[in-house]
């Protein structure tokens, strides 16, 4: 903890922002994030640490006295830009990682992708951006287990790709139901019955498990399923594939007849993640055409694909070239309003070490 750097990174031109540090004492550093930004007031991030290669990254990082809205273990939501620069001070309390002044540990920040809610109100789309927790625990990432959002109970429902787990904390070492029968399942969801529906990409399989992950239920054959969605009005489901086809189905999923195909899609999808019906609207889909950087909105009553390349995020911006474009839109969720929600993938983790030889990194929006 002796070399530090001012150190700086661009996300995709819309949020640059300098890493400073301040004073060094025996038992806490300084830190200073300084934020420029014409679009985002605020963003999140996260910090983590390691000493060597032998350890790996570390996410305990203890962090306090920070000028932002919340502290989730390393992850600083609310932190602040502006279009001239906005200051936000950090304390890294070192010695409660067992580290003590002297040493030279890496550290890396990464910016954390953000829900956009945004209105059909008109062809350019009025957006806003919502935070939290939640919002960023259904993201898929470079860590094994990743919580993919709660159950009915509040539970958390963890994926690992070879099994789901229960637990009652997303944190707890113990977990409440396990199955550990899968290959490399992609997305599960609960029903509102209790049952678990789970995407198992691996073994090219949609399976429903009992609500305490016992013996399946019942399964369907596909080639390569990364998402579900479920009706309980109609006893459907809506798969979203990553096959050689790239097709979205809908299946009957009841007790007296599952995997009968309803309809499936014919237009030109590319990674698409996610298919899910509107809300109380099973006519109408939301899909996430993830390697066209595109969301369609599909209206089965009229059999019209409408695609959604992107938005303005504020009401000042008057011409499509001010328009910002999508970057791996990962889930799309099209409200009874007909707003549309949508949550983008693409994301690179900025690395202190590489800002030594170079002052600035290229990276995606959040």
């Amino acid at each position: 903890m002796t070399e530090w750097n001012k150190l700086s990174s661009i996300v995709q031109g819309d949020i640059s922002y300098d890493i400073l540090t301040g004073n060094i004492y025996d038992d806490y550093a300084e830190i200073q994030i300084k934020a420029y930004s014409e679009k985002w007031p605020e963003f999140d991030a996260e910090i983590s640490y390691k000493l060597n290669e032998e350890y790996g990254w570390l996410d305990n990082i203890n962090i306090s006295n920070a000028d932002i809205h919340h502290i989730e273990r390393n992850r600083l939501y609310g932190l602040k830009a502006s279009k001239y620069g906005t200051s936000n001070s950090l304390r890294w309390n070192f010695t409660k990682n067992f580290l003590r002044a002297g040493l030279n540990p890496k550290v890396k920040v990464k910016i954390l992708p953000r829900t956009r809610h945004f209105s059909t109100s008109n062809q350019y789309h009025i957006a806003t951006d919502l935070y939290g927790k939640q919002d960023i625990d259904v993201f898929d990432g470079t860590d094994t287990d990743k919580c993919i959002g709660l159950n009915n109970q509040g539970q958390a429902i963890i994926l690992d790709g070879i099994e789901i787990l229960i637990k009652n904390n997303i944190s707890d070492t113990d977990y409440v139901y396990r199955y550990n029968w899968l290959l490399n399942a992609e997305h599960a969801i609960q029903t509102p019955s209790g049952t678990y529906i789970i995407a198992d990409t691996g073994k090219n399989m949609v399976i429903e498990l009992p609500e305490n992950l016992g013996p399946k239920i019942r399964s369907w054959d596909i080639d390569s399923p990364v998402f579900v969605d479920f009706s309980p009005m109609q006893e459907t489901l809506l798969v979203t594939t990553n096959g050689a086809l790239d097709k979205i189905y809908e299946i009957t999923w009841s007790e007296l007849d599952y995997g009968t195909t309803l309809w499936e899609s014919n237009y030109s999808f590319e990674n698409p993640k996610s298919a899910k019906y509107k809300e109380n609207n099973t006519t109408k889909f939301a899909i996430s055409d993830t390697g066209n950087n595109r969301v369609i909105l599909y209206d089965d009553g009229v059999s019209q694909y409408s695609p959604l390349y992107g938005y303005k995020t504020s009401s000042s911006v008057t011409s499509f070239q001010e328009t910002t474009a999508f970057n791996e839109p990962f889930r799309s969720f099209w409200g009874e309003d007909g707003s549309v929600i949508v949550t983008e993938r693409k994301g690179k983790t900025w690395d202190f070490d590489d800002g030594i030889e170079s002052s600035s990194s290229s990276s995606s929006s959040n």
